[in-house]
C-alpha cells in the first residue's frame, strides 16, 4: 500500500489522482493496493469502503522492455508504452515519443564459441530486437555455414505471462552444420530482413585422442578413466564415453570452465569405468561422443582381474589418524586408485591408500569419527586408559572392489616438551642427539611416521620407543621457520599430530677446535688443479684412497662406540646405534644426505652389527683391504661459476655416507674436499 497521500479529483463516477513514486523507480512494474478518503475540505475525512479490494498497477516502461521489439509487444490494454527514438529507450506514450521502425538486430554473446566441424553444437545467441516472435527471424549463419534454428518457444523465451501480447525471443537457439575443415567466422543473423554480424568469432575445430590412461582396471569397475588429447573441451561439453556397449558412467571435461568461456587446448575427459559385462571381451574399444563428433579409440582398455585383500591381524590406529597401515593381498595393483573407509554410527572418515606393488599397499589411517572419540573418552579415568582401544571393521576400496579390515584407536600419544630450561637444548660440540619424551609413542607409531625438524632441515629419527624419540640433528645450526626467531624450533610430526616442543641453541666451537677439525687428514684435502676436470678426477681417486686409508681405524671406533651403548645402564631413552639407511622404514638415506640444505650436517651411526667385507672400486691401481665393504662413486653436478659438487657415497653395511662435497670458494680456484661422515671416529 502507498505509504503517501496523493490528491484527487472525482469525475461522475471515477476518481482520478496524479501519483508520484520515486521508490518504485528500479522496479518494472508494481501492484499497490489502494485507500480513498473522501471530505469537505478543512473538515474531517471519511474512508470509503472498497469490497472488491481494488489495486493500482506502477509500471515503469524502461524496465518492461530493453529493447525496441519488446517494447512493441507488451500489452497495450495495461502499458501506455512505446519506443522512442529521441531516447533510444521504450517510454511512456506522452512523453512526446516518435515511434519508428524497430532498428537491425545486435548480438552480445555467442555461447559457445567453438565445435567439432562435424557439427551438432546447439550454440544460443544472445542480443537485442531479436523480434517480436521467432517466425521475425529469417536465417542464422555461422562462420558462413546455416545454423539450424529451433523454433521452441518454451526454450528460448522467459518473460513473464501477461506483460506482452505475445511470447517473444529473448535469445535464439540454433543448432551448427557440418564444415569440411577447420574454420572461423562470426555470426550472421536476419530478423525481419535486416541482417546484423557479431563481432564474436566461432570456431570449428577438431577434436583428436591422443591416449587413455590407465589402460587397464579390475572386472568390478570403478577405475578413474582419463582421456588426453587436443579439442576435446570444444562444444556443449555434453560428452558421452563408451567402453564397448557399456558406458563409462559420469564422463565430464577437466578443468571446469564455463560454457561461454573456451577452454584450454589441452583439456581432458575423465569417467568412471562400469563393471565388466557378463561373457563379454575383456579388451574394449573406447568411443568417445562430442556433439555429432565420435571418436573411436580401438581395444585401449583392458579388464583385468579383481584385487583380493589377505587376512591379517587388526590394525592399530590413533584418534588424530595419519599414521602408515600395510595392507597385503594379490592383484592389488590391477586397480588404479585406493582409500581406506571408516564408518562408525554413520559417522564416516576416509584416508588415502598408496597401492605398492602387486602384493602390497600402504594406507593412512583416516581421523576418528567424533562419535568414536566420544567413545573412547569413556574410559578417560582409567588407570591404563592409553590401553584401551575401540575395535573398528573399516572398508577399504581398490577401484570397486571391496574389503574389509579391523583397527583398534588408541588415545592419541602424549609428546612432552622439551624439559631443559624455557625448553631450549643446547648442543655442545659433536653431541647432536636429540631425546624427546612422551608417552605410548610408539604404541601405534613406527619412526616412518614421525618426522622431527629443527627449523627448516631434518633430524633424523634413529631410535623409538615407548617414552623417547631419539634423533640425529643437523651438524650446523638451520634457519628457523619463524620469523625473527633467534633459534631454530624443533617440530615433531606423527601422523596428523603435529607440535613445537621447543628450541635448540648451538654452542659456537672455538676457534683452535674448528682449525683442528678442519686439518683431520680425512676431513680436509687441499687439491689445486689448473682445469676443472683433472681437479674432479684426482678428487675422487684421492677420496677412495683416503676413505680405504681410515677403514681400520674406523672400523674399531664403530666397534668401540657399540660396546659403549650397549653396556651403559644409565642411557637416556635406551638409546642404541640403529640402522639408518636400508631400515624397515624404506627410506632412502642417501638422498636425505645429499638434499642441498643437509649434505654437510649430518653424521651417519652405522649399524649394530658392522661387518666390513670388501673395498670395491674400478681404479686397479688402489689397494683397499680385501675385507672392507667400501663402495666409492663419484658424480659431478652441471658446470657453474659458482660451485661444482663431488658426491662420493661410503657404505658401511647398510649405513650409506654422502656428505662429500668440494666447494672452489678460495682464489686460485682451490678445491677443498670435506668427508664429514666419518671425521668424529678418526683417530
Amino acid at each position: 500500500m502507498f505509504t503517501k497521500a496523493f490528491r484527487a479529483f472525482a469525475v461522475n463516477d471515477s476518481v482520478f489522482c496524479i501519483i508520484n513514486a520515486p521508490h518504485l523507480l528500479n522496479k518494472p512494474l508494481q501492484n499497490e493496493s489502494t485507500e480513498i478518503y473522501y471530505g469537505s475540505s478543512g473538515k474531517a475525512t471519511f474512508k470509503l469502503e472498497d469490497q472488491y479490494k481494488h489495486y493500482v498497477t506502477v509500471y515503469n516502461c524502461t524496465m518492461l522492455a530493453t529493447d525496441c521489439t519488446q517494447c512493441k509487444a507488451l500489452n497495450k490494454t495495461r502499458f501506455l508504452c512505446d519506443w522512442c527514438t529521441n531516447t533510444n529507450r521504450c517510454g511512456y506514450k506522452d512523453q512526446n515519443c516518435s515511434s519508428v521502425k524497430c532498428p537491425a538486430p545486435s548480438i552480445t554473446d555467442v555461447i559457445p564459441m567453438d565445435g567439432p566441424v562435424d557439427g551438432g553444437t546447439i550454440v544460443t545467441i544472445y542480443g537485442l530486437n531479436l523480434g517480436s516472435s521467432l517466425l521475425d527471424i529469417n536465417s542464422v549463419e555461422i562462420a558462413n555455414i546455416p545454423c539450424k534454428i529451433n523454433y521452441d518457444m518454451s526454450q528460448t523465451n522467459d518473460t513473464p505471462n501477461g506483460i506482452f501480447e505475445s511470447k517473444i525471443p529473448n535469445r535464439i537457439i540454433c543448432l551448427t552444420g557440418s564444415s569440411k575443415n577447420e574454420t572461423s567466422g562470426p555470426v550472421i543473423l536476419s530478423v525481419n530482413s535486416r541482417m546484423s554480424s557479431s563481432t564474436v568469432t566461432f570456431y570449428y575445430r577438431v577434436p583428436i585422442v591422443t591416449d587413455i590412461l590407465p589402460h587397464y582396471g579390475p572386472e568390478a569397475g570403478g577405475t578413474h578413466l582419463t582421456i588426453f588429447g587436443k579439442n576435446l573441451g570444444i562444444g556443449n561439453r555434453n560428452v558421452n564415453v563408451k567402453l564397448g556397449n557399456f558406458p563409462c558412467l559420469r564422463p565430464e571435461v577437466r578443468p571446469e570452465v564455463p560454457l561461454e568461456n573456451m577452454a584450454s587446448i589441452n583439456s581432458t575427459i575423465v569417467c568412471t569405468v562400469g563393471k565388466r559385462g557378463n561373457n563379454t571381451a575383456s579388451k574394449k574399444t573406447v568411443y568417445v561422443g562430442m556433439d555429432r563428433r565420435i571418436l573411436i579409440i580401438p581395444d585401449s582398455f583392458t579388464y583385468v582381474h579383481d584385487p583380493t585383500l589377505q587376512p591379517s591381524v587388526p590394525k592399530k590406529a590413533f584418534l588424530s589418524g595419519g599414521t602408515k597401515i600395510t595392507i597385503e593381498g594379490t592383484h592389488l595393483d590391477n586397480a588404479n586408485s585406493a582409500r581406506l573407509t571408516i564408518s562408525f554410527m554413520q559417522d564416516i572418515e576416509t584416508g588415502d591408500c598408496i597401492i605398492l606393488s602387486e602384493n602390497l599397499a600402504s594406507c593412512e589411517t583416516p581421523k576418528a569419527p567424533k562419535t568414536l572419540e566420544e567413545e573412547l573418552f569413556k574410559f578417560e579415568n582409567s588407570t591404563d586408559r592409553f590401553l584401551k582401544h575401540v575395535t573398528v571393521v573399516c572398508s577399504i576400496f581398490l577401484d570397486n572392489v571391496e574389503g574389509n579390515i579391523e583397527i583398534k584407536y588408541y588415545q592419541d600419544p602424549i609428546i612432552n616438551q622439551l624439559a631443559e630450561s624455557d625448553h631450549v637444548v643446547k648442543f655442545e660440540a659433536d653431541e647432536r642427539l636429540l631425546n624427546i619424551t612422551g608417552n605410548m609413542l610408539n604404541l601405534v607409531a613406527t619412526k616412518c611416521d614421525i618426522i622431527v625438524t629443527v627449523g627448516v632441515e631434518l633430524c633424523v629419527v634413529v631410535e623409538l620407543n615407548l617414552t623417547c624419540i631419539t634423533c640425529i640433528a643437523p651438524i650446523i645450526e638451520p634457519r628457523s621457520r619463524i620469523p625473527n626467531a633467534t633459534r631454530p624450533e624443533v617440530n615433531v610430526t606423527i601422523g596428523n599430530i603435529h607440535k613445537m616442543i621447543g628450541y635448540v641453541e648451538y654452542i659456537k666451537k672455538s676457534p683452535d677446535t674448528i682449525r683442528n677439525y678442519s686439518s683431520t687428514p680425512i676431513t680436509s684435502v687441499v687439491l689445486s688443479a689448473t682445469g676443472a676436470g683433472a681437479a674432479l678426477i684426482f678428487i675422487s681417486a684421492t677420496a677412495v684412497v683416503l676413505i680405504c686409508r681410515q677403514y681400520r681405524k674406523t672400523k674399531s671406533k664403530l666397534r668401540n662406540i657399540v660396546k659403549q651403548n650397549s653396556t651403559k645402564e644409565e642411557i637416556p631413552c635406551e638409546l642404541r646405534l640403529s640402522r639408518i639407511a636400508g631400515s624397515s622404514c624404506e627410506m632412502n638415506y642417501s638422498e636425505v644426505y645429499n638434499d642441498q640444505y643437509e649434505s654437510d650436517h649430518y653424521d651417519t651411526i652405522a649399524s649394530d652389527n658392522i661387518q666390513m667385507d670388501r673395498c670395491e672400486t674400478n681404479d686397479n691401481s688402489l689397494n683397499c683391504p680385501r675385507e672392507s665393504v667400501l663402495e666409492a662413486r663419484t658424480s659431478t653436478s652441471e658446470q657453474s661459476q659458482t660451485t661444482n659438487h663431488i658426491t662420493v657415497e661410503v657404505q658401511l653395511e647398510e649405513a650409506i655416507a654422502t656428505n662429500v662435497k668440494s666447494e672452489p670458494e678460495l682464489a686460485g680456484d682451490q678445491l677443498y674436499l670435506h668427508v664429514i661422515n666419518i671425521s668424529d671416529l678418526s683417530d
